[in-house]
């Protein structure tokens, strides 16, 4: 048993006070370990049982159905807690549904107060310890019953269970949102770039009605070769899928990055474009210095600039347009390769400057509101984190 200052959080509501006790996870709920139905009992038809087998069927914190059985095994029942025992190990969520437990979960009859402690165990990634030397990922039924948690009275985790709620909705009203402007955006892209065969879009400013012609990226990429001659001349950078054109130090973090020297990387001015080279899943994502004046960057990522072109305009033109050239005309098996000569050479429809630039700019005005919106739902995501630090033990 842990000693009663180390059983008080650092942060509570106020008329609270004491230590918080400590116990097993099953003696404050009552835990069922999944069991999986024969296979030959699994089907598609939602009139049948719903079936839980692990974290892909569940999203955002709610069970999604996606399978469904005709043998019922173990059960839980509508508002009760589903916790991953197998990789990822940890992962929990609430049904809103009657449901059969897979093997690769636990039922689990909590609070909205026992919803979050199981949260903050999985970021504090509690569980690795009973799945450390195995090379499959999973816990079992003595682990999690024994799991030694700490508990306050039932007001005060009516109280926090209350308030966390209250953020969860919050954190999933900006999921939402994002995901529509996302949606919005991905529509709009379909719409306002001709599909293929086609020399017209469907949707179009006021006033533009001309075909857009054939041309080759030759005609506006201009690639930029300066390489630095000293170390750190300026920051280096990382070009990412996900995160953009980012400082290369914020990029890996705590990880070890392969090299520190970058005498003869290229260097990336502002409103540049660059791109991996080299891809490991077949995606090449082009990405646009916004961050700083100058930076550098492997040579493994050509920089090119836009010539007689709106950059906005290119940034979807790369990004979306030319996705099944830029697969034709890279080369590879395992790893794909896009050398700058393929990507100039790769021909797609262009319409007149002013066109580019009324697009352009409504696709950069999308991207700031979803960089907006993502940058609130990750501040969200972090205050959340940092309150299951201080207001558990």
């Amino acid at each position: 048993m842990t000693d009663d200052t180390s059983r008080v959080p650092k942060l509570r509501f106020p008329g609270f006070a004491g230590a918080w006790e400590q116990r097993k996870l099953s003696q404050v709920t009552k835990i069922t370990m999944g069991q999986s139905p024969l296979g030959t009992n699994y089907t598609n038809n939602p009139n049948d049982h719903i079936l839980v087998q692990g974290n892909a069927d569940m999203k955002d914190g709610h069970v999604v159905p996606r399978v469904w059985t005709k043998q019922v095994t173990k059960k839980a029942e509508a508002g009760e807690l589903i916790l991953s025992v197998r990789a990822p190990v940890g992962d929990v969520g609430v049904t809103d549904f009657p449901v059969v437990l897979g093997r690769g979960v636990a039922g689990i009859q909590g609070n909205a107060f026992i919803f979050q402690l199981l949260s903050k165990m999985k970021i504090d990634n509690y569980w690795i310890k009973f799945s450390s030397g195995s090379t499959f990922e999973s816990i079992n039924s003595k682990d999690v019953k024994n799991a030694e948690v700490c508990v306050p009275t039932n007001a005060e985790q009516d109280s926090i269970g209350k308030f966390f709620g209250h953020l969860d909705e919050t954190i999933a009203l900006h999921q939402r949102k994002l995901s529509h402007l996302r949606q919005l955006k991905k529509g709009l892209l379909q719409k306002m770039f001709p599909k293929s065969g086609e020399d017209r879009p469907e949707v179009r400013f006021p006033g533009f009605v001309d075909a857009w012609e054939q041309r080759k990226l030759d005609g506006y990429l201009d690639e930029y070769t300066e390489k630095t001659t000293s170390e750190d001349q300026y920051p280096v950078l990382t070009s990412s899928q996900q995160q953009g054109i980012v400082f290369q130090t914020d990029y890996f973090a705590n990880r070890q990055v392969t090299t520190s020297e970058n005498i003869g990387y290229y260097v990336l001015p502002r409103g540049y474009f660059t791109y991996r080279s080299r891809s490991d899943n077949g995606i090449f994502k082009f990405n646009r210095n916004d961050l700083i004046d100058f930076g550098i960057i492997s040579y493994f990522y050509p920089v090119f600039k836009i010539d007689n072109g709106d950059s906005n305009f290119f940034m979807q033109i790369l990004n979306h347009s030319i996705i099944r050239q830029v697969d034709l005309e890279s080369v590879g098996t395992g790893q794909r390769v896009l050398s700058m000569k393929k990507l100039r050479n790769i021909r797609t429809r262009i319409p007149s400057l002013d066109e580019q630039k009324k697009i352009g700019s409504l696709f950069s005005h999308l991207n700031n509101t979803i960089a907006l919106h993502q940058r609130k739902l990750s501040h969200l995501q972090q205050q959340k984190k940092a309150l299951l630090q201080q207001m558990f033990v």
